[in-house]
């Protein structure tokens, strides 16, 4: 593995923790498991949303046809 791949490597690694970081967050805020199963894009419009001031749980994210 190069310095480059490695690099890389971290990133990913660092980007995948935001993530984790994210869903637990909204699990926590909304205790719905659903969200494990939302991509990260998914998660990231729930979040975007609620900076605006609306409030998603992850099941009506997905029953709006989200996720």
């Amino acid at each position: 593995m190069n310095i480059l791949d490695k690099e890389y490597q971290s990133v990913f690694t660092e980007l995948d923790d935001i993530d984790d970081k994210n869903k637990i967050y909204l699990y926590k805020k909304y205790n719905q498991k659903e969200v494990f199963q939302l991509s990260c894009f998914g998660v990231n419009d729930i979040l975007q949303l609620e900076r605006q001031g609306i409030h998603l749980s992850p099941q009506e994210y997905i029953d709006l046809g989200g996720g």
